[in-house]
């Protein structure tokens, strides 16, 4: 499964041109700069990345999947917390990490006998830091005693996830505990979670505890927690939540809910829905039943339409629950769940432009390598795909 690109809340924020350059030789290459990330395509440069602070107001691209079978971390790989601290006392990461579709695989922490905080692949996301176009996939997270801030992707994040998703399994004592982020005072856009989360005080399938806003996402693990613990997002703190859904079974104890555990008054929930056998109806979201939320005509608000600049959030494929639309990537640059003509009609559109980036959707999709412009690589890959439907997980 690959995250293709952004959301319009990302372009606002971050411009990443991918263009080919000489190695600088620190990781596989790179300056660190937008135009020139520094590459990361084995174990090797994660440790390295996570080793040095001082590069983590830099840029960085993932290009490939990388597995960290054989490694067990006590605390999160990037911006760690150190001295099992609360609040957060180490480095944050402030730069952006582009995933360019790639996943980091089994990344595996525990802290059991411990009590640290901050867990993920990233302990904290800073202030103008960006994570877009990555998956977390089969990771396992045991959190120790009463565990703050704990996600797949990060512990806690100031800044902007886009286009991300995670799948494995977290659980702990976890304070704050969700399946992609721990506590999200920033946005996260365009992305998802299928990990399996049992926590103890506000615990969500995507976001633990919610500040910031969280659009076009979410969840399908099971969740289990106690106060404030909810299919999507646990606790909504003044936060706001816009077109989501959730179908994990949730239980929990006291303010427990399909979609949110906890709204506060003055916190805002717009077209959000949930499976009406997955959890309790408390009043934040609305409950379908499996038919209604497998009907387009149910998302009131939603973005399923496609124009030329403006590709849709959401795909509703038949008799299933709606996925994002990068989701039915690669090469399906019309949004219909096949790689016919009308893909190679936007290709054809789009032939040779020099000018991609997430600030045009990648031209509409068609740079589908990620590298600015839309080539010979680009129609060898829509090729490969050529007539063949389904290609969403």
């Amino acid at each position: 499964m690959r995250p293709d690109t952004c959301s319009t809340t990302c372009a606002i924020v971050v411009i990443c041109i991918f263009v080919s350059s000489v190695f600088a030789g620190t990781y596989s290459g790179g300056s660190g700069t937008a135009a020139n990330p520094y590459r990361i395509s084995n174990v090797s440069d994660l440790l390295e990345l996570a080793a040095n602070t001082a590069d983590y107001n830099k840029s960085f691209v993932l290009t490939n999947n990388i597995s960290l079978t054989g490694h067990t971390f006590t605390t999160a790989l990037i911006a760690p917390n150190p001295g099992n601290s609360y609040p957060f006392a180490g480095t944050a990461f402030t730069g952006i990490f582009q995933g360019k579709g790639n996943s980091i695989l089994n990344l595996s922490i525990d802290t059991s006998g411990t009590s640290n905080d901050y867990l993920g692949l990233f302990g904290y996301i800073g202030s103008g830091g960006v994570i877009a176009n990555l998956g977390i996939e089969s990771v396992n997270i045991i959190g120790g005693d009463i565990c703050y801030y704990t996600g797949a992707l990060c512990g806690e994040s100031q800044g902007l996830i886009c286009s991300c998703y995670s799948s494995g399994t977290i659980t702990g004592n976890l304070y704050r505990g969700g399946g992609l982020v721990g506590y999200n005072s920033g946005d996260i856009v365009s992305s998802y979670s299928i990990v399996v989360v049992t926590g103890y005080d506000r615990t969500g399938g995507l976001c633990g505890s919610n500040i910031g806003t969280i659009t076009n996402c979410f969840a399908t693990g099971t969740v289990n927690g106690g106060f404030a613990t909810g299919g999507l997002c646990g606790h909504n703190d003044y936060g706001t939540l816009s077109y989501c859904f959730s179908t994990g079974s949730v239980t929990g104890g006291s303010s427990t809910g399909g979609l949110c555990g906890f709204n506060r008054n003055g916190s805002v929930i717009t077209s959000c829905y949930f499976l009406d056998t997955a959890g309790t109806d408390n009043g934040y979201g609305d409950p379908r039943t499996a038919a209604q939320m497998k009907t387009l005509s149910n998302y009131i608000g939603w973005d399923f339409s496609y124009t030329y600049g403006d590709p849709a959030d959401w795909f509703m494929p038949t008799n299933q629950y709606p996925v994002l639309y990068w989701q039915l990537l690669p090469a399906n640059v019309y949004p219909d769940n096949k790689n016919n003509l009308r893909d190679f009609t936007v290709f054809a559109f789009n032939w040779l432009r020099e000018d991609c980036s997430v600030s045009n959707y990648d031209c509409d999709h068609c740079d589908i390598d990620f590298d600015s412009d839309v080539d010979a690589e680009d129609l060898r890959e829509l090729l490969e795909y050529w007539l063949t439907p389904g290609i969403y997980n």
